[in-house]
């Protein structure tokens, strides 16, 4: 005699065996609009959420660049370049893009500190790409913040910005040198910790030579004009040319054509660099 038993209070279980039909899984909005690559706004929803656990690291975080930005903005105002106070303020919220994935190559750093490869090399995602929107999304808001702030005294200083074509490209530009260029340098640069793990100094010492090397500082002209073509240079100096009307068509092109190429060279040598670097990773106990 066989005994059945049954549970006619289940929630799961109707009395014809069937599972009832708002128990059915319905896909999300996100999950149907990204499809196989939900995972990585999930990713991206994970640690922009992560990031609002120690709300109050947004005001050290935001600080450290004010801090400068009030510094070098106080010079030129008490020098009275009207004109150098209004650059540096346009280029400033140029810069902050970059400033959005600088959180790359500290995560690898960490990588080597704390032998966090052997995991992240198990994942079945892209590594690289994991670090980068992982790094979005932990910084897009302190961007958005220091955005509004500088929205702000733009108005306060009645700072005329002129909406045209030349605006548009400029903003393409250096989005898009901001995104590559960055991702591609932080790589590089957080692969110095395959021979030094505890990095930290070398990677904040850089992030600060950088916003030189971009010409968010100052104009890339006189004594300072070989840095115009460096990499950093495509993310300000030259969509800052292109926003002033200093660059005719076939200069614009070039510039673009400048910048592609350096985006090819960085890819191949990031990628060459981390290799030769995680041959010097140890992975001790597995």
């Amino acid at each position: 005699m066989t005994h059945t038993t049954t549970y006619p209070n289940s929630p799961f279980i109707k009395g014809d065996g069937q599972r009832p039909e708002e128990l059915t899984y319905k896909p999300t909005f996100m999950q149907k609009l990204f499809g196989r690559n939900y995972k990585w706004w999930y990713i991206f929803k994970f640690y922009f959420n992560k990031s609002l656990a120690y709300r109050l690291n947004y005001f050290a975080m935001i600080g450290r660049y004010l801090i400068t930005f009030c510094i070098f903005a106080l010079i030129l105002y008490l020098k009275g370049g009207k004109e150098s106070l209004d650059y540096y303020i346009l280029a400033s919220i140029g810069y902050y893009f970059y400033v959005i994935f600088n959180n790359t190559s500290f995560e690898m750093k960490d990588g080597v500190l704390f032998g966090k490869y052997s995991y992240h090399f198990l994942l079945p995602t892209n590594m690289h790409l994991k670090f980068y929107i992982q790094s979005f999304g932990m910084l897009v808001l302190p961007f958005i913040i220091r955005f509004f702030i500088f929205v702000g005294i733009i108005l306060a200083l009645k700072i005329s910005i002129i909406f045209s074509f030349n605006l548009l490209i400029a903003l393409i530009l250096s989005v898009c040198s901001a995104v590559l260029i960055g991702n591609f340098w932080q790589t590089i640069i957080g692969s110095t910790s395959f021979y030094l793990p505890d990095n930290k100094y070398i990677l904040m010492g850089t992030d600060d030579l950088v916003q030189l090397l971009t010409g968010s500082l100052v104009p890339l002209v006189g004594v300072l004009s070989f840095l115009q073509f460096t990499p950093w240079s495509w993310i300000i100096h030259h969509p800052m040319q292109i926003y002033l009307g200093k660059y005719d068509f076939n200069q614009t092109l070039m510039v673009f054509a400048g910048g592609i190429a350096w985006c090819v060279v960085l890819y191949f040598l990031a990628k060459w660099i981390f290799k030769m670097g995680l041959k010097r990773n140890e992975a001790v106990g597995l």
